[in-house]
């Protein structure tokens, strides 16, 4: 349950949620005590909803912990809480109206410029709650094979068995690209008609690169809905829970130039980008090529993204084999050469498939993680990549030939 004001918070309540929202999946869990870190360095317990970093020294409490995360002052830890749905917008609403009424009432704007901003208020707290809401009921995917998500990446060879998916190790603990949500969850209101659904929060370009390592926090969702066999389609209206997509914004930002980044976000490690639409072609593309994914999640992005990929000295296309992906791979292709980057730009051209996803399901994985594999990956490691990308990035380049359709 949401507070109504900072004062009056049940930091014992929030303390976990607020935690895992910033620091990842704890390591350990107990009746008393989750920890967080390769040694558990990092502590929080549950009792009194403090936390201390055996570390750094540091230590006190929520709003003390996302000042610290954040970096940001007192203030700006309350307006992020209250951006993530921990805490109401009416508490700053309340304040505002009590500042208003103690001045002139002459001053005041007309009552129905009053009541239309607040109209707004009140649906964009709502909306923002209903987006954490989902985000918090979120999992992780696991290995299991029989894990709806696992049978999906199987199906169509999107992602090795044997490999996690996407994921950062930070200093706090594991953060996941992808997400589970089971169909359990209050979204979809006891309806859905399969498992549940992939989750894959979104950002602009930038802000991946500036959160590494961690995270950023996300502009909004995508959901792909899929059954208990893995299987993904719209032969179910959504209105009563059936399969398909859907993505939730969240109020205070656009999803006009948000993304899914699967790879390294950094310039100077990324070894080139491969732009795509779908998540599951920026699956199939990650596990195959060492070039961090950018997954576009609609058409209409091509134009608005180039800027943030002057970044990058290799810029793949693998634009989708219709009429909607030969419209953006030209903008963004005519958008690229208008910024002097058309020698950075190489388009892959799908011929017998529709896109990087479908001619996946031709290129099964042949090739096995061996020793050299994973001494590649230590080297990569201490060159300065996260352990997940190291062993994707060992895997991909180990790899002689690109697939056949492309």
């Amino acid at each position: 349950m949401l507070s109504r004001t900072v004062s009056d918070a049940d930091w014992t309540v929030l303390a976990p949620e607020v935690c895992v929202r910033l620091l990842g999946d704890p390591s350990s869990r107990s009746s008393r005590e989750w920890r967080w870190g390769r040694r558990g360095s990092f502590r929080l317990k549950l009792e009194t909803g403090t936390w201390n970093d055996f570390e750094t020294g540091d230590g006190g409490g929520v709003i003390a912990l996302v000042m610290r995360e954040e970096r940001c002052d007192r203030t700006g830890a309350a307006e992020w809480l209250r951006q993530q749905g921990f805490l109401p917008d009416r508490d700053r609403s309340q304040r505002s109206t009590r500042a208003i009424r103690s001045r002139n009432t002459k001053s005041a704007p007309p009552s129905n410029t009053r009541s239309a901003a607040a109209n707004k208020n009140t649906a964009n707290s709502q909306r923002r709650q209903h987006v954490n809401d989902v985000i918090r009921q979120t999992r992780e995917i696991p290995m299991d094979p029989e894990h709806p998500v696992r049978l999906w990446a199987e199906q169509r060879n999107l992602w090795r068995a044997d490999v996690p998916f996407p994921r950062r190790m930070t200093q706090r603990g594991i953060r996941h690209t992808l997400l589970w949500l089971p169909e359990s969850a209050s979204l979809f209101k006891g309806q859905h008609m399969g498992a549940g659904s992939v989750v894959a929060p979104v950002a602009p370009i930038a802000d991946w690169q500036r959160a590494y390592p961690d995270h950023p926090v996300p502009k909004g969702l995508q959901l792909i809905a899929i059954d208990s066999q893995g299987n993904a389609s719209v032969d179910r209206p959504k209105e009563v829970g059936g399969l398909g997509k859907r993505s939730l914004a969240i109020p205070g930002g656009t999803m006009n130039d948000a993304v899914l980044m699967i790879g390294e976000a950094r310039p100077e490690l990324a070894m080139g980008i491969a732009i795509c639409e779908g998540v599951a072609d920026g699956l199939a593309i990650a596990s195959r090529f060492p070039q961090t994914s950018v997954v576009l999640l609609g058409a209409g992005k091509a134009k608005r993204v180039a800027p943030a990929l002057a970044d990058y000295n290799v810029i793949d296309l693998f634009a989708d084999n219709d009429e909607a992906g030969e419209r953006w791979g030209k903008i963004l292709l005519d958008t690229l050469t208008a910024m002097g980057l058309a020698g950075r730009v190489r388009s892959f051209n799908f011929v017998q498939s529709k896109d990087a996803a479908e001619a996946a399901a031709g290129a099964p994985f042949v090739y096995p993680i061996t020793e050299a594999t994973e001494q590649h990956a230590s080297d990569l490691v201490r060159d300065g990549y996260d352990e997940y990308e190291a062993l994707r990035l060992a895997l991909t380049l180990s790899i002689q030939e690109s697939p056949d359709d492309t």
